[in-house]
């Protein structure tokens, strides 16, 4: 599973990530998320003069479409202990990309959801195609978004985050854009001009500026607390294994409704 992130570091200071896995749209496995934790860690001990700032792409047409659904089942099916270790993996992931000491920006196509959109809400920039989609499926599978969850209520809110979660649908880039959780949606056939006038204005600051506006933020908007974030990998390594979580991931394999499904013409009030 090793090689599905690549590592690219250019002579102008930016660093590049890209997840490299276009067959399954970039579905995340816990392989490349110890990947890219193993490169983060790396990359922070940087100094300004050769890093400036990060940028996270997806190869293909697609971000990140969450985590790999076979993986997904393969958790529920773990010993709890192993369970809540890989829900931490996701904990971990996010919480290194929102500390870098650096700036960091996602150039998203296509979309970014689930495990995707908390990626997204890790990161300082966000910069999408116009018809990229974003959301958090997991509750029409009976799953739970939950350490995706607290990054992206640090970057949207609570009146945000309810919308995104409890409807589990997707968002068009301009419903992102309103809520804050992308900064500026890409027209038609002009996304590669657009990121490179990101990369052009990043260049054009201060590399210690960067860093300690960077650090501003974080102590401005601190990170998620250690009890909370055991709390959201808790409910992450649970869900799978709920009879509700498997049940859901069952039904979108055979392509049937769940079972928690209202039928046809019932749950209307007996009308």
């Amino acid at each position: 599973m090793a090689g599905h992130i690549r590592l690219v570091k250019e002579k102008s200071g930016i660093a590049r990530l890209i997840l490299s896995r276009p067959e399954n749209r970039n579905a995340l496995t816990g392989e490349m998320i110890r990947e890219l934790i193993g490169h983060l860690e790396s990359l922070q001990w940087e100094p300004p003069e050769k890093l400036r700032f990060l940028v996270v792409e997806g190869e293909g047409d697609y971000f990140c479409s969450g985590s790999d659904t076979g993986e997904l089942r393969r958790a529920g099916e773990l010993p709890g202990d192993d369970s809540i270790r890989e829900a931490f993996l996701f904990a971990r992931l996010f919480r290194e990309f929102s500390a870098l000491p650096f700036p960091s920006a996602a150039a998203v196509r296509g979309g970014a959801m689930g495990a995707g959109a908390g990626l997204i809400a890790s990161m300082d920039y966000v910069l999408a195609e116009e018809n990229s989609s974003f959301g958090t499926p997991e509750a029409r599978s009976g799953l739970v978004p939950a350490v995706a969850s607290l990054y992206l209520g640090r970057k949207i809110g609570l009146a945000g985050l309810s919308a995104m979660t409890l409807r589990g649908g997707s968002l068009s880039a301009g419903e992102a854009l309103r809520m804050g959780l992308i900064h500026r949606v890409s027209p038609g056939g002009s996304f590669r001009e657009e990121t490179a006038a990101l990369e052009r204005d990043l260049l054009s600051c201060g590399p210690d500026s960067l860093r300690k506006i960077k650090l501003l933020l974080l102590k401005m908007f601190p990170l998620p607390e250690n009890g909370i974030e055991e709390f959201a990998a808790m409910q992450n390594a649970e869900a799978p294994a709920s009879k509700e979580g498997r049940e859901g991931m069952d039904s979108a394999d055979q392509g049937r409704q769940p079972e928690w499904m209202p039928e046809k013409g019932k749950g209307d009030g007996g009308k």
